[in-house]
């Protein structure tokens, strides 16, 4: 397996305890949680055995505990916001 490094952006108004929890309990104890401009966003560095595998575990990890992706970087690649 390889490890992949991509950010998603996602709808999180404010980073609250409960909210940084029911991340990592949903499985995304492997991305780094931030903030800027008003704009959450979690880096991540996901062992997978493609970068669309690691991207779709991630998305699906970050919907688990109840958020959405509103944007996905890669350094290879950009998604338009939404």
């Amino acid at each position: 397996m390889n490890s992949y490094a991509f950010t998603l952006y996602i709808n999180m108004e404010e980073m609250t305890d409960e909210a940084l929890t029911r991340l990592y309990e949903a499985g995304c104890d492997d991305g780094g949680v931030g903030r800027s401009h008003r704009v959450s966003f979690i880096d991540f560095d996901r062992e997978s055995g493609s970068l669309t595998d690691a991207i779709e575990s991630a998305i699906r990890d970050v919907q688990k505990a109840g958020f959405q992706v509103m944007k996905i970087e890669t350094e290879k690649w950009a998604t338009p916001d939404a």
